[in-house]
């Protein structure tokens, strides 16, 4: 996994406290304890670079054939044709039907449902784009129960405090926190 430069704006006094139930990072800033979801810390790091830099492709072998069930899905392959290739899709139409003929480099789903991923975007409207890419970095994203060294995770939790949004790109919140003092109170420390 690699992540961003962003971290090096966290301070130096941030430490590593550890993991919790296979999806959780354990970190210690000042008098906070972060518990930073590492699926959508991850996911909103990836939804960020991928935004910035085009997505890498990887042509495919043996292209996905497949045919649609409408009209309107063939004017919106057809009309979206470019901008799909700029999300790491390569489609094209012909008397056989269309074919996919290059996805993201990590993608991962099956023919079946790549097909699907791709003709539900007629829905996305103008967000097309950002719906695409939080498809691709929900995928690729770091998953709950995968579980990195220590310093991966410390890196990957770094990286997500020093975050613009504090949301995936689903809308989910990447940490919650609490204060030293709410956690001793919890536990009816003085």
């Amino acid at each position: 996994m690699r992540l961003c430069e962003n971290s090096s704006l966290v301070p130096p006094e941030v430490k590593y406290a550890g993991r919790a139930f296979g999806l959780f990072i354990l970190i210690e800033w000042g008098d906070k304890l972060y518990i930073i979801d590492q699926h959508a810390a991850h996911e909103r790091i990836l939804y960020n670079k991928f935004l910035k830099e085009p997505v890498p492709k990887q042509e495919l072998l043996a292209p996905i054939p497949f045919c649609t069930e409408s009209d309107d899905e063939d004017v919106f392959l057809e009309s979206k044709r470019e901008e799909l290739s700029r999300l790491g899709v390569d489609i094209r139409n012909d008397e056989d039907g269309w074919q996919i003929e290059a996805l993201p480099a990590d993608w991962r789903l099956g023919d079946a449902a790549t097909v699907k991923e791709i003709l539900e975007l007629r829905t996305a409207g103008e967000n097309m784009a950002q719906r695409w890419v939080a498809t691709l970095c929900c995928r690729a994203a770091i998953k709950d129960g995968d579980y990195p060294d220590d310093e991966t995770a410390f890196a990957l939790g770094k990286e997500a405090l020093a975050l613009p949004e504090s949301r995936c790109p689903h809308g989910r919140p990447i940490w919650t926190e609490i204060s030293k003092e709410a956690l001793y109170k919890a536990v009816r420390r003085d």
